[in-house]
């Protein structure tokens, strides 16, 4: 039994040191900060000035930049340069227009500080060809790296519903090839709203939207429609808050406090009395 433990043992050991090598620090003597080997290695090999770095790779070069917390909004109507972009008022609201293949338009940004930035965009889908919009990203006449060349916002659907010909008891509101509802699965339709999105990697490949590192001063930011149609109301240049820990949440709040979901305070007799640790 004593051997089996120790073997088991020996076993983790070993696991641990494996998996635990490719994260070993690495002690950086100018900065003082700590990078993996494998970090450091793109470091040294990283170009500035081409156009076909990976975003791992980019990512990894402006890893110790700090991300700008904040917005700037700069309107959709306030482009300095475009082509083939249209002023036109969607759903009650003013924006730029784009529904041309290799339309584009261009903006003047002045950021405050050194900093990784992302995008959000205020957008409305305009009906086309019912794939996922695309776009390329240039900051300064440029691509930072190779994903911005195909950016991809995807479409917004809802259940087509036709409540006229749902009969008693049917399960989803629509309707087959014969008039009547069997319980199957609703066509969709794109839903026409107006709505945000972050840029981001729409495998889901990176847990954040796609930065992109910017000096303090001003730049240009164009955005290339390679598919399909969009409307652009509002362009934020920055990032969101990080959400709070549920420990940091609830610390704002004293056993005094209401449950919000029925009314009864902590520490009464019942299943909402709770004990925090």
């Amino acid at each position: 039994m004593r051997k089996r433990v120790y073997c088991l043992a020996l076993s983790l050991l070993l696991a641990i040191t494996t998996f635990s090598a490719p994260i070993t620090a690495f002690a950086d003597e100018e900065t003082g900060t700590k990078l993996n080997s494998a970090t450091k290695e793109i470091i040294d090999s990283f170009d500035t000035e081409s156009n076909s770095n990976e975003y791992y790779d980019y990512y990894n070069y402006y890893l110790e930049k700090d991300m700008y917390v904040g917005t700037i909004d700069l309107k959709g109507t306030d482009f300095s340069k475009s082509e083939k972009g249209k002023i036109e008022k969607i759903d009650g609201v003013k924006a730029v227009v784009l529904d041309e293949g290799n339309g584009w338009v261009e903006y003047k940004i002045n950021v405050p500080e050194d900093a990784k930035y992302g995008i959000i965009i205020d957008y409305y889908q305009i009906l086309d060809k019912e794939k996922d919009i695309e776009l390329t990203i240039e900051i300064d006449g440029k691509l930072p790296y190779k994903e911005a060349k195909q950016v991809l916002i995807p479409r917004i659907w809802e259940d087509d519903i036709n409540p006229e010909n749902v009969p008693d008891g049917a399960y989803f509101e629509c309707t087959d090839e014969n008039g009547n509802a069997d319980d199957i699965r609703p066509i969709q339709k794109e839903k026409q709203i107006w709505t945000s999105r972050e840029l981001t990697n729409i495998q889901g490949l990176y847990d954040e939207p796609y930065q992109f590192y910017l000096t303090k001063g001003t730049h240009t930011l164009r955005l290339n429609l390679e598919r399909e149609a969009i409307a652009i109301s509002t362009i934020h240049i920055g990032n969101k808050p990080e959400a709070i820990s549920y420990k940091d949440y609830i610390s704002q709040y004293s056993e005094s406090d209401y449950v919000k979901n029925n009314g009864i305070k902590y520490g009464e007799k019942g299943d909402a009395s709770i004990t925090f640790q």
